[in-house]
């Protein structure tokens, strides 16, 4: 099924959001300025670079009885690593330069007018390979244990609850080979009382079930709202969820405030990803009789139910749609308190405050109270990088004060001491593993990244790695926004590749494509990450590609043909032929049954992990330089 078609147009209506500052006031300039309209690097030099007392960066104001933590996109990273965010961060003109679409100097600027080097380090990729040398890796479940428990002992842990937005199991060799147990077995130590999914679907419906079975025995509850069987039946219909495949919302009671939490799983997950997951010597599969949507027309329904029969205080939207979407969600459909979403792997310092109708919310130190909207929007960005904490004074059912912080994850003894419990449990799970993941591959000269809109320098290292095996004329590799960071001098391991590659479906498959198939395929990836409807997109970031140039248009009218996306495009330095097959790798599956019919017979499929590995035995040093094939106009 074609993306278009199976997604539902919906009113294209535009965001009025603000966060601390309107975000319509912030469209079009580059930043915030201070006094002397410095950029962030030429404020206060050592100021920038000063010595963080780990004290103070966890200090933490209490407000009110509830206290909400969260979690989102882990991707299966149990111990620390190196990430950076983006440098380029692209998005449609209706919803360029704000929050999900900042990066760089320019987003720091937008949170915090005098940033200090840990805001800079955990933020943006400004100056990322001078500061990881005082800041070194992030994240590890092991600091995170120590750092949710330090909560759970300073507010109590009958006050506390923690939720975990999804995309948790996948993403490391250990997820894939454990069939994403072992991340289980880290979300029951850390005690998740609830979570919602999107990757999880990956590793196919028996492994998906037998995972929430042994979440449940430990109280965590599995929420997805907007999945739903093809076709109702009695045995369907039953446990109150009206033909939901899960359960759509849970009611928990937290410091005398009772929470009604919906929950909302990835909403184009066959679109996604194929519906036969055939790789790592077994098949699996998503399940044919349930179908995904965004169902917003659900909800209302949901919150009534929640706030009239139910009686909750607070209604919390637990969402795995993405930072746009959920934008969208909190500016039409009345009665949601807070959005703690996933997805796009957004970092929110500050929480987004969408309007809707006004009431009065005092935010903890603010200087007066803010006339403000109906939802809070919050995310805690991805690999574990941060812990988020919200903590909120309910009063008549209404939030009247909060107060709200993504606590860093710094991955040294001198900030966090890792949690020895957790620690243990995650040396057990990798000690079968270590030998074959700490084999030495290679050393990288420059920087290695995945994360920013159109290209990384991993992904190219992917993508010739797929063309010197396979001899492509045109390489496709996922715009996937998970993967960590390697410094340059750092050594490639075979973990480091799985990090980059580890899906259920990375079989790289050969196909001859027509140069019309190749550009209706590029305008359409495009027309997914910059529709100027959110309900459009689907959160990822463009293909990575080898061998292609391409001059694009990010904007184009509404009601304009996708394809006047592409200005140019060439393949091997010549004009694209619309007639003539191209040879063309592609890992990271399909759902288009026109290239599946055209899938060459050799040369022989393998796992991308397996090609990449390959490919770095052999040229042991390597030096990618940042891809510069794409245009703009």
């Amino acid at each position: 099924m074609e993306r278009r078609d199976f997604i539902k147009a919906t009113v294209a209506a535009e965001l009025a959001i603000v966060t601390g500052v309107s975000l319509e006031d912030c469209k079009g300039k580059t930043s915030k300025k201070d006094s002397q309209g410095k950029s962030v690097r030429e404020v206060d030099p050592k100021k920038f670079y000063e010595k963080i007392d780990p004290k103070k960066l966890f200090e933490f104001e209490e407000v009110g009885t509830l206290t909400l933590m969260f979690i989102c996109d882990s991707h299966a990273h149990l111990r620390p690593i190196y990430y950076r965010e983006p440098s380029v961060n692209l998005a449609p003109a209706n919803m360029a330069s704000t929050p999900g679409h900042l990066s760089g100097e320019k987003g720091i600027k937008y949170w915090f007018n005098e940033p200090n080097a840990e805001q800079v380090y955990y933020l943006s990729d400004v100056d990322f390979n001078e500061l990881s040398k005082e800041y070194g890796r992030m994240g590890g479940f092991a600091n995170l244990a120590t750092l949710a428990n330090q909560v759970r002992a300073e507010r109590k842990k009958e006050n506390c609850l923690f939720l975990d937005v999804g995309d948790t199991w996948q993403g490391t060799a250990i997820g894939l080979w454990t069939d994403g147990n072992a991340l289980v077995e880290a979300q029951k130590l850390l005690e998740i009382d609830v979570m919602t999914p999107h990757w999880e679907f990956t590793f196919g419906v028996e492994t998906l079930q037998k995972n929430i079975k042994s979440l449940e025995k430990a109280n965590c509850e599995f929420l997805a709202q907007n999945v739903i069987w093809k076709e109702a039946s009695e045995k369907n219909m039953l446990n109150n969820r009206q033909g939901r495949v899960f359960k759509p919302y849970t009611i928990k009671e937290r410091g005398g405030v009772k929470i009604g939490i919906i929950g909302q799983g990835f909403p184009y997950v066959p679109i996604a990803h194929p519906k036969n997951l055939n790789d790592y010597n077994k098949s699996v599969s998503i399940s044919e009789d349930w179908s995904f949507g965004i169902r917003q027309d659900d909800f209302p329904e949901l919150i009534r139910k929640l706030r009239e029969d139910e009686k909750v205080d607070l209604v919390v939207f637990q969402s795995h749609n993405g930072i746009e979407v959920d934008k969208k969600i909190a500016s039409t459909i009345d009665g949601i308190d807070i959005i703690i979403g996933g997805h796009t792997h957004d970092p929110l310092p500050k929480a987004i405050e969408i309007k809707g109708k006004k009431r009065t919310i005092q935010k903890a130190l603010a200087p007066q109270a803010l006339e403000i909207g109906g939802t809070l929007l919050i995310q805690a960005g991805s690999h574990g990088k941060f812990l988020g904490r919200i903590d909120l004074e309910i009063k008549d059912k209404k939030i009247v004060k909060y107060n709200h912080k993504l606590y860093p994850v710094i991955a040294n003894p001198k900030f966090i001491k890792e949690d020895p419990k957790m620690k243990k449990l995650i040396d057990d799970q990798h000690k079968p593993y270590e030998k074959k993941l700490g084999e030495k591959l290679a050393i990288t000269d420059g920087l290695l990244y995945r994360r920013d809109t159109m290209c990384g320098t991993f992904d190219r290292l992917i993508v010739e790695a797929i063309k010197a095996e396979y001899d492509s004329e045109v390489v496709f590799s996922p715009g996937f926004r998970w993967g960590p960071t390697l410094l340059p001098g750092n050594v490639i391991t075979v973990k480091d590749v799985y990090d980059l590659t580890a899906i259920t479906y990375a079989t790289v498959w050969t196909y001859d494509l027509t140069g019309e198939m190749l550009r209706n395929i590029l305008a359409d990836i495009l027309d997914n990450v910059f529709n100027r409807d959110a309900y459009l997109q689907q959160g990822g970031d463009f293909s990575r590609l080898y061998g292609v140039d391409l001059v694009l248009k990010i904007n184009i009218p509404p009601d304009a043909n996708i394809l006047k996306r592409i200005v140019d495009m060439k393949i091997a330095g010549k004009k694209l032929d619309l007639k003539r097959n191209y040879k063309v790798s592609i890992w990271g599956g399909t759902t288009n049954p026109k290239i599946v019919n055209n899938l060459r017979k050799s040369p022989k499929p393998r796992p991308a992990y397996e090609v990449v590995a390959d490919y770095l035995r052999q040229t042991k040093k390597v030096k990618i330089p940042v891809p510069d094939y794409i245009k703009y106009v």
